[in-house]
């Protein structure tokens, strides 16, 4: 980490964001830092996706996707994803964001269009009829729900250094 301030948190390091000053047990600090950052992701990604999905959303996925859609979820796949997806998100946006919440949300934004544009771009490529709106608001919606669950882990992660360093 190069030292100066963080824009999210003024006076406060990036290497202090992550606990390196603050334990005896760097390492083990962060890791267990890291894993509580993961925790709140996973909260706030499966309760908005929860949301849109069964919600919000459902009746549209229905009338454009129809037969394609299982009657029943698979949970093991789905919650495999979750599991994936957010550690990606911890990983290369919201732990490089340094606590500042502006950054994770852009960054995550960029990440979460990127990544659901490599289902729904080769769905439109391989699959015959798949619907372009599917694709748009897929496309919307990633970028919302991942730039959203950035902002709660860097939200979290600026929220712990600051405790912290009183």
């Amino acid at each position: 980490w190069k030292r100066r301030s963080s824009p999210a948190a003024p006076g406060i390091q990036p290497c202090q964001a992550f606990g390196r000053t603050l334990s005896a047990h760097p390492t083990l600090f962060n890791v267990l830092r890291t894993l509580r950052i993961y925790a709140v992701s996973i909260g706030a990604f499966f309760a908005l996706d929860l949301v849109w999905l069964g919600v919000v959303a459902s009746a549209f996925y229905a009338r454009h996707l129809g037969d394609l859609l299982r009657p029943d979820v698979l949970w093991i796949p789905a919650i495999l994803f979750y599991l994936m997806f957010v550690a990606g998100v911890v990983f290369f946006v919201t732990i490089p964001a340094a606590g500042s919440i502006r950054r994770a949300a852009w960054t995550g934004a960029l990440f979460g269009l990127v990544t659901y544009a490599t289902f729904d771009l080769t769905c439109l490529a391989l699959f015959r009829d798949f619907p372009v709106i599917v694709v748009v608001v897929d496309l919307v919606w990633g970028a919302v729900l991942t730039g959203s669950v950035a902002s709660v882990g860097a939200w979290w992660s600026r929220r712990e250094a600051l405790n912290t360093s009183r």
